[in-house]
């Protein structure tokens, strides 16, 4: 009877920490959900008619129809928000009253570090992705950006694979009672987190410097027999312009392509009544004539 009367107080009182525990945080949780929505909308209009005055400019088109959205960026700066609040889960782990533990064990460390690893390999992956496109701008840099982009899924597990072992080999190192072993895995360690961090902050630069002057992929369509650029889709229409595509090797078969808009003759038509859609990438930004 005592044992069961035990177990009992136990349990009510862990549910009382539970009760405690949620009553704290509703407000907050509340005002999250009031103020997302909210914010949302209010950065992609900010970010939306910064975009159609950098269009304007570059394609010297209304701004009127050029439309974007800010959620690809928005969903990067979340990843790596949720990414620090990781970092900061050991403090409050050790902190929290429902686990009752002063100190986690190996094997909570171990999770932990394994998680916020794999989380900063998986953002990695896309701000390499981010460093490519950006990087195939580049004319030093094409034959590199070329062997990338054809082993892009191999190294990106790589990627993925070095990152993610990096914050869990520094924890098994403090396992390890044998100087020399434990000092090694420290450096291994810290080297596979650099590369992690100096992906994030690469990708984060590219995000937040790129404009639409750095775009080099278009889509071209042919309509009629002449060949257009897309260079927006709204209210179920494209917007195309006439374009002329230069194609150049020079003497050691490296390709060229150079593209002409012209600004002047440009229409809607129909979204996908064209035909024979297809994406280039262009050497160097288009010029508008």
């Amino acid at each position: 009877m005592e044992s069961d009367h035990e177990e009992q107080k136990n349990s009510t009182s862990l549910w009382t920490k539970i009760e405690g525990f949620a009553k704290r945080w509703k407000d907050v949780v509340a005002v999250i959900v009031a103020t997302v929505p909210l914010g949302y909308f209010i950065l992609n209009r900010v970010y939306q008619k910064i975009y159609q005055t950098d269009c304007e400019a570059f394609f010297h088109i209304p701004r009127r129809y050029f439309v974007t959205d800010i959620g690809d960026k928005l969903l990067y700066f979340l990843l790596l928000l949720a990414m620090v609040l990781l970092l900061l889960l050991p403090i409050y782990y050790r902190k929290l009253p429902l686990l009752n533990k002063a100190k986690p064990s190996f094997i909570d460390d171990f999770l932990i570090s394994l998680l916020f690893a794999v989380e900063m390999g998986l953002i990695g992956v896309q701000s390499f992705e981010i460093i490519v496109h950006r990087a195939g701008n580049n004319d030093n840099l094409k034959n590199l950006v070329g062997f990338v982009e054809k082993h892009y899924d191999s190294i990106s597990w790589i990627l993925v694979v070095i990152v993610s072992i990096s914050m869990p080999l520094y924890v098994i190192s403090n396992r390890i009672k044998k100087e020399k072993v434990k000092k090694a895995l420290k450096v291994i360690s810290t080297v596979l987190v650099t590369i992690g961090v100096v992906l994030l902050v690469s990708g984060f630069i590219v995000v937040l410097t790129s404009s639409v002057e750095d775009e080099r992929r278009y889509e071209i369509v042919t309509v009629g027999k002449e060949e257009y650029v897309v260079l927006s889709t709204i209210d179920e229409k494209e917007l195309i312009a006439n374009c002329s595509i230069d194609y150049t090797i020079d003497c050691n078969n490296n390709q060229s392509i150079t593209m002409q808009i012209s600004v002047e003759d440009y229409r809607f038509i129909e979204e996908h009544s064209g035909k024979n859609y297809r994406y280039i990438r262009l050497t160097e930004a288009p010029k508008m004539i």
